[in-house]
Formats: C-alpha cells, structure tokens, sequence
C-alpha cells in the first residue's frame, strides 16, 4: 500500500498534464477566448509547478514528507475540482496555476515514498516500480481524456482526479511512515528568488516563443533579458554567500596533524614508500610509474598498505635497506631496524 500511494499521488499528475491539451478547443469554445489566451492553461501549469519545486526538498524536510505529500494530494484534488467548475478563463488560469504548485511535491516526493519501501540493494527496482506506474499516467492521459471530452464535456478531464486523489490520499494517510524532520535546516530566499525569477522567465520565453515570433517580440526579449540577469545573480549569490547547511571541511586543519597518532602513521608510511620502488610484482611497479601512484597520487597510500607485508627486493642505494630480503627460513623478514611491524603473525 505505501507503493501503491506513492505511484497514485504521481500518476495525477501526469494524467492530468497530458490530458488538458486534448481539451484545448472545446475549453477555447467555452470560454470564447483566442488560442493565445488558451494556451496560458498550459502555461500557468508549468509557471505553478516550476515555482514550488525548487522548494520540495526544503519543505519535505523541514514539516515532514508525509506531511507535504498529503497537503500536496488535498491541494491538487479540490484544485482539479474548481478547474471543473471555473466559469471564466480568468479563474481557470489561476485554479490551474494552483493546481500546478500543489502537484510539484507530487512527483519527487512518490518517488523517494516508493523507494524507501524498497531496500538499498532493490532501488532499481523500486524505480522501474515507480516508473512504470506513475508514468504510465502519460500514456493513457491522452487516451482517457479523449473519450471523456467526447461522451461528456471537458469538465471531465478534471473530476476524474477526484476517486484517485481519495485514494492516493487516505493510502497515504493510513499506511506511508513519516521521515525525521530538521526544524533547523534553513533555506536561502534570496538564492530561491532568484533561481525562481530565472526559471519562471525561461519559462515563459520557451513556452510562447513560438507563438510569438521568439525576439521578434518585445515581450520574448524581456524575459530573456530577466532569465540573464536572475541566473546571473543565482550564480553570484551562491558563489560569494556561505551555503544554508554547512560543509563538511575537504582538508583537515591543523589540529588534526598536531595529534601524535598521525605524526606516527605518516613516518610509517614514508618508511612503506621506501619499500614499494623495489617491489617484485610488475603490476605494482607499473601503478607506481602512473602519476596516481607517486607519493603525490590518491593510490599511494593503499598501495603501502597493500605491499607492506611482501618481501622487497634489495636496494643497493639504500643501505638501510640491505638484508631485508634474507629472511630466516619458514619466517619474515626483518623489519624492526626501519620501524616497520608485520601486520601478520
């Protein structure tokens, strides 16, 4: 059942993306509006869930997946019921704006529900799951609301969300768990705003460019002109402003190489870099010739600890190093003059 709320809440909205476009003419009829006003059905869809996406892992966070789930499949149920019964383009437009914002967590957040119903090693299969159910929602989209437009009106294509969302929202309700939540983890507004005045308006400009001509039309260059400089000021924003949650430090700081313990692993792992050039094994001595196996390289230190029991070759340039390759019979060699400990017995 948590499966199954999960796909239900995601396939909603692919069913009803995919099916308002069949309705477009007999919506243009009803309304007595040109296809260009029309078409903001379309757009004001993709504007609301545009808008509120960028938000969903914050806010799934920050009150709760479960919860945002369930307020997302209320919300975009009685939406869908006041598109049906809108009585003006103008309130179309906005109920389906409305629409598009509450069904923005729909989608991320089916499919994290259905892939924490899986184990770790089965997220493939809980994402071909996931596909196969909430996509399918595209493909009889077209189908269902053809034949509904056609038997009945294209209120129809609407209403039919009401028994699904029920359902998506009291499996949801009775049977998804609800995660940790951080009330701490802060959120950016000024890189959000600035990230959702650029998406909005390259929205826009791909959606009607078309329609328009592209930048043969005042409005197409004012958006161009907002999606640059609001991308601009993200880019800006993010790179000169310390991140909401913190990162962890990529290299240690200098209280952590004062401590004894690693002062001591470090000259044993120069003394092992010593060993390593004179390594009988072909394969070994080809990794060390690569950039990535100098002391320099991110290979260096496995291969001291891989080697570090294998007899090394002698090396006369080294008289620290003479006799380590005569070991007494049945035993090891000697390691104790360099400071080198067998890690077996």
């Amino acid at each position: 059942m948590v499966v199954a709320s999960g796909v239900l809440g995601s396939f909603i909205y692919f069913i009803t993306l995919l099916s308002v476009s069949l309705a477009l003419p007999q919506l243009q009829g009803a309304f007595s509006a040109a296809p260009d006003q029309v078409a903001w059905l379309l757009t004001s869809f993709i504007l609301g869930t545009t808008a509120v996406i960028t938000a969903t892992g914050w806010l799934a966070t920050r009150f709760g997946r479960k919860r945002v789930f369930l307020v997302a499949i209320a919300g975009f149920t009685v939406t869908s019921l006041l598109c049906g019964v809108a009585g003006s383009l103008t309130e179309e437009v906005v109920f389906r704006t409305l629409q598009g914002a509450f069904g923005a967590p729909l989608m991320p957040i089916g499919q994290a529900i259905v892939l924490d119903a899986y184990p770790p090693e089965k997220n493939g299969l809980a994402t071909a799951v996931w596909s196969a159910g909430a996509l399918s929602g595209g493909v009889f989209g077209p189908l269902v609301g053809g034949y509904l437009v056609e038997l009945f009106n294209w209120s129809w294509i609407f209403y039919i969300n009401l028994p699904i969302g029920a359902l998506a929202f009291l499996g949801t309700w009775a049977f998804v768990p609800e995660i940790a939540k951080d009330r701490e983890r802060r959120l950016d507004w000024v890189g959000l705003l600035a990230l959702l005045a650029g998406m909005i308006a390259l929205t826009m400009m791909l959606n009607r460019g078309e329609r328009l001509g592209w930048f043969a039309s005042t409005e197409i260059i004012i958006e161009a002109a907002v999606t640059a400089l609001a991308f601009y000021a993200y880019v800006a924003h993010s790179l000169t402003t310390a991140p909401a949650v913190p990162r962890p430090r990529p290299v240690p700081g200098p209280e952590l190489h004062a401590q004894p313990d690693l002062r001591r692993g470090v000259r044993r792992h120069r003394h092992h870099a010593d060993l390593l050039p004179a390594h009988p094994d072909a394969a070994v001595r080809r990794l060390l010739d690569h950039p990535l196996g100098s002391p320099r390289g991110g290979t260096h230190p496995v291969l001291c600890r891989l080697v570090a029991d294998v007899e090394p070759l002698p090396r006369p340039d080294r008289p620290a190093l003479r006799g380590l390759h005569r070991a007494p019979a049945g035993g090891r060699p000697d390691l104790d003059h360099v400071g080198l400990e067998p890690r077996h017995p």
